[in-house]
């Protein structure tokens, strides 16, 4: 049986079939906002199942009223499985060194609590709802196959699927229960947990075990490094449909882990996307199948960086529209066009502090600018908004609860529309304006690229005091604290300025090298000289990480091939285009050519670090 989708007789196989199963059980799913909560300095997305309803939203196959919004679960939940010592020490950091990996700060643990202990108690309503609705439910959370009745392992504090079988069985539920984990790491905690249970099956295809714990009804295949598509198929064909005909499962619990994709920043597989889109349509199709109509709940499991959410997004799409394939857009696209959809309702007046009924009683921009204006202080931001209005802005969009997400609770803002440099716009973490988490400073532009008007940014500074740099996300040039996690939804925010302002696009200046990289996939350099530099630079500490990148530059490490000449990093503006002009000039045919005969000039190498 021949399931990739890349062939004639691949997914397209079940979809006549599965438009008529859609409609009849229809498709629920479950998800909280304490999920989009920043637990860890780590390569996991806390907003993956949000970006996942924002893009089948996008497309019109999900509705507010399909989405089930779960409540942590209760300590009694968590102590049908978990012991009740280990639950007693969750409150000590120390504790939990060898379960996250790095030691967390108590608010970074408490954090974690409430969003592991919301993942169970969202597992624990898919089930009741799958039981009790014969709907699929799919739960974007949840997996934290790690955890053991004793212990948390691998970033996993609660085992929510043990917990929420568990309070099925209090609940009177005696079916089979089949627990398929696909995640690339080992569901070693469920099998655990259930290694005595006739009536639980885990079954588990992953990299490499991670302990040798044998079990009443278990199925644990390794199958090592660099699996591709070939061979992750053969295993599934060869085992799950076997399992389904031996077990006859009544409930079915899959866990969809990503971490498989050859695109995934942790995984060491190089499952293609149409490969882990056949394979969750593959099984899919085992329950469909299946004797006595099993139920089916679908948790997220693994999966990390920031498009993580793009391969369960992509098969969800598949499923809800009846076997159409709607490729999702990259993340960045995602987000402006989430803030994009929050920001139409924005009225131009609100923004600007004018009372419809009264009129306009701020200065008007000839009066700022203009010799009327002279020695006056300037009360809008960009000749239009009100702090007032800016305020607003970030409410509505959401971006003020991101940060109250971070732990800081009155987010407050503070503006600074003299400077001469530029006007800038400071957002502090508490009311007396002690701890700075961003500043601001930008001003429009006509002089950088004639005939064009941009929104220049002279300074951006995002941090999180509260954070620590940890040995994943080390400190770089420049940092006092590491970052907030934020500069993609700024980014988007100030696309957002442009479009209102009918302005072409940002400018922005990186003074470092590792600015320029977290800007890549957003600003291009306004030159296409410097782009080919900057692109040669890159190709020289590609084997490096971020942080070694930057050491290197700083001990003259990188040379010009021909020359000998160590290299320098050297700050060139880079441009996010807004206008289609801007665009068409960023793209262009004349940029790409330049930039192609000036990348053949620039030939940098690495040389080793000196020996201490």
């Amino acid at each position: 049986m021949d399931w990739r989708i890349s062939t004639p007789g691949g997914v397209g196989r079940v979809r006549g079939a599965w438009r008529s199963w859609l409609a009849r059980r229809g498709t629920r799913f479950v998800h909280a906002a304490a999920y989009a909560l920043p637990v860890a300095a780590s390569a996991y997305d806390p907003r993956r199942g949000e970006r996942v309803l924002s893009f089948l939203a996008w497309n019109r196959l999900v509705r507010p009223e399909h989405v089930l919004h779960p409540e942590p679960a209760s300590m009694r939940a968590l102590r049908r499985v978990h012991a009740e010592g280990y639950l007693g020490r969750l409150d000590r950091s120390k504790e939990l060194t060898a379960t996250l990996g790095y030691e967390p700060t108590l608010e970074m643990l408490d954090r974690l609590v409430v969003v592991q202990r919301t993942m169970v108690g969202g597992t624990m309503l898919a089930l009741r709802e799958a039981l009790s609705t014969k709907r699929l439910i799919v739960h974007l959370g949840g997996g934290l196959h790690h955890a053991r009745t004793d212990r948390g392992a691998g970033f996993c504090l609660f085992n929510d699927v043990a917990v929420a079988i568990a309070s099925r069985r209090e609940a009177g539920y005696r079916g089979r229960i089949l627990v398929i984990d696909l995640d690339m790491h080992d569901g070693d905690g469920t099998r655990a947990i259930f290694a005595n249970d006739p009536t639980v099956h885990t079954f588990s295809v992953h990299e490499r075990p991670w302990d040798t714990t044998e079990a009443l009804e278990a199925t644990s295949v390794a199958l090592g490094p660099g699996v591709d598509d070939d061979t992750y198929f053969s295993a599934l064909e060869r085992q799950l449909p076997a399992v389904f005909s031996a077990f006859r499962p009544q409930l079915v619990v899959f866990l969809a882990g990503t971490d498989p994709s050859v695109n995934d920043k942790r995984g060491h597989w190089r499952i293609s996307d149409d490969g882990l889109l056949a394979r969750d349509a593959f099984v899919l199709q085992l329950v469909r199948d299946a004797a006595g109509s099993p139920r089916l709940v679908i948790t997220l499991a693994g999966g990390y960086g920031r498009d993580a959410w793009r391969p369960t997004a992509r098969f969800l799409a598949w499923h809800l529209s009846g076997g159409r394939r709607l490729e999702p857009p990259a993340t960045d696209e995602l987000t402006l066009h989430h803030y994009r959809l929050l920001a139409e309702p924005l009225d131009a007046q609100r923004l600007r502090g004018i009372d419809k009924d009264e009129g306009d009683w701020t200065l008007s921009e000839q009066e700022v600018l203009g010799e009327v204006g002279a020695g006056r202080r300037q009360s809008r931001l960009l000749d239009y908004y009100s702090p007032h209005g800016v305020e607003l802005a970030l409410e509505q969009l959401g971006f003020l609860d991101r940060i109250r997400a971070r732990g800081f609770d009155t987010p407050t803002l503070d503006f600074e529309l003299d400077h001469p440099a530029g006007q800038t716009v400071r957002l502090f973490g508490d009311a007396r304006r002690k701890t700075l988490l961003g500043e601001l400073r930008v001003r429009r532009d006509k002089r950088q690229l004639p005939g064009h008007e941009l929104l220049s940014v002279e300074w951006l500074l995002l941090q999180n005091p509260r954070a620590s740099f940890t040995a994943e996300r080390p400190r770089l040039p420049g940092q006092r604290h590491p970052g907030l996690g934020l500069l993609h939804d700024t980014a988007s925010l100030l696309l957002l300025v442009c479009d209102r302002l009918r302005l072409d696009g940002i400018v922005f200046t990186p003074s470092h090298y590792h600015l320029a990289v977290q800007s890549e996939r957003l600003l291009r350099f306004l030159h296409p000289d410097d782009q080919a530099r900057f692109e040669a630079l890159r190709g020289a500490l590609e084997p490096l990480s971020l942080e070694q990148a930057a050491r290197a530059l700083e001990q003259r490490r990188v040379r010009e091939t021909d020359t000998g000449h160590s290299v320098r990093w050297e700050p060139r503006p880079m441009v996010m285009p807004a206008s289609e002009r801007l665009r068409a000039r960023m793209e262009g045919e004349d940029y790409e050519n330049r930039r192609r005969q000036a990348r053949a000039g620039f030939r940098f190498a690495l040389h080793p670090e000196p020996e201490s």
